[in-house]
């Protein structure tokens, strides 16, 4: 089922929607998360970022591994080791935004995935941010992140110029502890694409396998900072 509204309390006041999918996989489409003033500081940090190459390989970015080799081509860096305090980063403040609204947010949410997350969202009290950066030929095969809750959102300069960099949410993959064991969810359903979009966050849980299908960049704009962002939000608790 798919819903769409606006977050009714006061803020945030622009035109913020969230769609709503509850079949096999409960997770969340929002469209227009950020407003404009909240764009231009990420814009601040992302351009900082970029100058200077302080972007790392994918060995350094917690990636999943196949036969020894990164699973994912693109660079990032984890804005949490990068700072020595949260305040430093446009980022890391205006992320805070989803923990904000969490419960308006998810408030339509009828999966008990969602309604289990907001009876216990409190016990929600650790995340990490991870920037990442696709260009030409930029992938990132299927693989499930560890955590509760996986956000993803996608910035990049308009005019578009690139192709790919979809999302796929159920993608196909075998077992990485075990390469010839199929994931089991696979076999319950097909994989779901959802197209990348500017100012664009997509809520799931961390545990369903996704990928990111190649990027290609017009030959023109390459190596020019107009790929695809991805600022990626893993929600966890510290409860063992």
């Amino acid at each position: 089922m798919l819903l769409d509204y606006p977050i009714v309390n006061n803020e945030p006041s622009h035109n913020l929607k969230v769609y709503v999918y509850e079949s096999l996989i409960p997770y969340l489409i929002i469209d227009n998360f950020y407003d404009e003033k909240e764009l231009s500081l990420i814009w601040n940090e992302l351009n900082f970022l970029l100058d200077g190459d302080k972007f790392n390989p994918p060995q350094k970015t917690g990636s999943a591994t196949e036969r020894g080799k990164p699973i994912k081509k693109n660079s990032g860096i984890f804005l949490d080791t990068l700072y020595t305090e949260r305040k430093y980063s446009n980022i890391l403040n205006v992320n805070g935004k989803f923990y904000q609204y969490f419960h308006d947010i998810t408030s339509k949410c009828n999966s008990w995935w969602f309604a289990s997350l907001r009876g216990s969202f409190s016990s929600i009290d650790k995340d990490s941010t991870l920037v990442s950066y696709y260009e030409d030929s930029d992938y990132y095969k299927a693989h499930w992140d560890h955590a509760v809750l996986t956000t993803l959102t996608w910035i990049y300069k308009e005019p578009k110029v690139f192709t790919g960099g979809d999302l796929f949410l159920n993608a196909e993959c075998l077992s990485l502890s075990k390469p010839e064991i199929q994931h089991p969810l696979n076999l319950m359903g097909s994989p779901e694409k959802i197209e990348v979009k500017n100012n664009r966050m997509v809520v799931f849980p961390s545990i369903v396998p996704h990928q990111v299908n190649s990027v290609k960049i017009d030959p023109n704009y390459r190596n020019k900072g107009m790929g695809r962002f991805c600022i990626s939000n893993f929600l966890n608790t510290s409860y063992t």
